[in-house]
């Protein structure tokens, strides 16, 4: 008997949040199962293959186990036996920088306009960057996930942010106060989702979605100022 269904992403983010998924459908993470072990290029290059219609596998799901519940109270109705590590990284790109638990939160985004030249040696077709709370500026252009020179990172801070690492009231950014060093006009990726009609991403969505956020935020200005120029096309968003 073939018990397989296909799934749209939207269906795996809302397994994050019980709120969004109905009573008969809720799917937990079981207690044998580990910890988030991805690292941030894991979850970049994850979306690149969802982007270019690559199949990244099943999920294996089945009726809740009930000695093998995380939390008391846990009401799902099934457990999720694999598949997590790509579950999550479904979720974080539908996740909002503006949520309650931003200090802590990880934010996926989406280059619009990628440098070409600086992914000429990559195996990827669209420039995805994550930011963490660890890496609130994110990591470098290369698949192999280096890390940012301090230099770099506090030339960042004291221009973009006035924030000086050596004064004793610094804090460090959260990434919804940041945005990924290494991009030319990152773009959180659920605004890019949300602005998608009919499986096509409109621009004048886009934008609409992107002019609900304060001119605080610094990448918005540059996004708003890309995608309203006429000569634009959202397709640089992929490597041809």
């Amino acid at each position: 008997m073939d018990n397989r269904i296909e799934l749209k992403l939207c269906d795996i983010a809302a397994w994050g949040n019980p709120n969004e998924i109905d009573d008969k459908r809720r799917i937990a993470i079981p207690a044998l199962q580990r910890g988030l072990v991805w690292k941030p290029k894991q979850i970049e290059l994850l979306w690149d293959s969802l982007m270019r219609g690559i199949p990244i596998g099943s999920f294996v799901i089945c009726k809740q186990i009930k000695d093998q519940k995380k939390v008391q109270n846990d009401n799902s109705v099934y457990h999720l036996l694999d598949g997590q590590q790509r579950a999550n990284a479904i979720q974080l790109g539908f996740s909002s920088v503006t949520q309650e638990n931003k200090k802590t939160a990880s934010v996926l985004w989406i280059d619009l306009d990628p440098d070409a030249n600086k992914l000429k040696d990559s195996s990827r077709n669209f420039l995805f960057r994550i930011t963490t709370p660890a890496h609130p500026w994110g990591y470098t252009y290369s698949d192999s996930e280096g890390y940012l020179g301090a230099a770099e990172v506090r030339y960042w801070l004291e221009q973009k942010l006035n924030k000086f690492p050596k004064n004793e009231n610094y804090q460090r950014p959260s990434p919804s106060d940041m945005q990924p060093i290494h991009s030319k006009v990152p773009v959180p990726l659920n605004l890019v989702l949300l602005s998608c009609k009919d499986a096509d991403l409109c621009k004048n969505s886009l934008i609409e979605e992107i002019e609900k956020y304060p001119a605080t935020y610094i990448w918005r200005d540059k996004a708003l100022d890309t995608l309203k120029n006429p000569d634009f096309d959202l397709s640089k968003i992929a490597e041809t």
